[in-house]
């Protein structure tokens, strides 16, 4: 129970930093940081060979101290319609153009996307006034370092009537992949003084090291258990809802 106490004390004084009354014009101060935006990632490597684009949106949490380090954690969905390995995976048990045959004897296309969750835990420093003169000493250019995390897998839409598809054996087609490494970020965050507007943009880079978590693929008729590297450099824009107080900016004489 004292280990309770003491854990919900430090959890109030840090909430009453947070909600105490500041002016982000005149000072860099600590603050709470809420994140929501999109952005679009060019993957490379292996990846390269699988999807094209990847759409994706975020939403991170954070804070940044008054020396401008700032520590964020986020999580996310990727998505791709641009699957470039749909023509291959069922390749043995297709017709001769590209379409499956159902319980009913009809035609069937399946629709083959890409979907994901990515989660990513980085540490940071803002550099206010670095090129150029910043609005307050809580914006400017940012450098930021971290580990993420993408599972990620082809998303295979097919009728219930094409019972070959179904249930266990459509994972054999679906490419399960846990990918894990370097998240690294360069960009810009802006806080408005009057509390306004506030975002950040950047540039994002991760250097990831992917593994199927099925094992085996069906349409290569092999096992897959080997760890490929996989690049994915996005341009990402969020808003930014800033948790703390501000303080009045007029003051009275008596």
């Amino acid at each position: 129970m004292k280990c309770y106490y003491f854990l919900l004390t430090i959890c109030l004084i840090f909430c009453q930093k947070l909600i105490a009354q500041i002016s982000i014009r005149d000072s860099c101060a600590t603050l709470g940081y809420l994140h929501f935006g999109v952005g679009i990632g060019n993957p490379a490597g292996n990846w390269s060979k699988k999807y094209g684009l990847l759409p994706q949106v975020d939403l991170e949490l954070g804070l940044k101290t008054k020396k401008n380090w700032t520590f964020t954690s986020t999580f996310g969905f990727i998505y791709s319609d641009k699957v470039k390995i749909r023509s291959q995976l069922f390749q043995d048990i297709d017709t001769f153009d590209g379409l499956l045959i159902d319980t009913n004897g009809e035609l069937v296309f399946p629709d083959v996307t890409a979907q994901g969750w990515a989660g990513a835990l980085r540490i940071g420093k803002t550099f206010s006034n670095l090129l150029w003169n910043d609005p307050n000493p809580n914006s400017g250019l940012f450098l930021e370092i971290g580990y993420k995390c993408i599972r990620h897998k082809l998303n295979i839409q097919v009728p219930l009537t094409l019972l070959i598809m179904r249930n266990n054996y459509l994972k054999g087609y679906d490419r399960l992949t846990f990918s894990q490494g370097v998240d690294f970020l360069l960009g810009y965050r802006f806080f408005n003084n009057k509390r306004y507007l506030n975002f950040i943009a950047f540039i994002e880079w991760n250097l990831l090291f992917s593994k199927n978590l099925r094992g085996y693929n069906y349409d290569l008729r092999s096992y897959d258990n080997t760890t490929m590297l996989d690049i994915l450099s996005s341009i990402k824009i969020m808003w930014c809802l800033p948790l703390y107080q501000r303080a009045p900016e007029k003051f009275y004489y008596f």
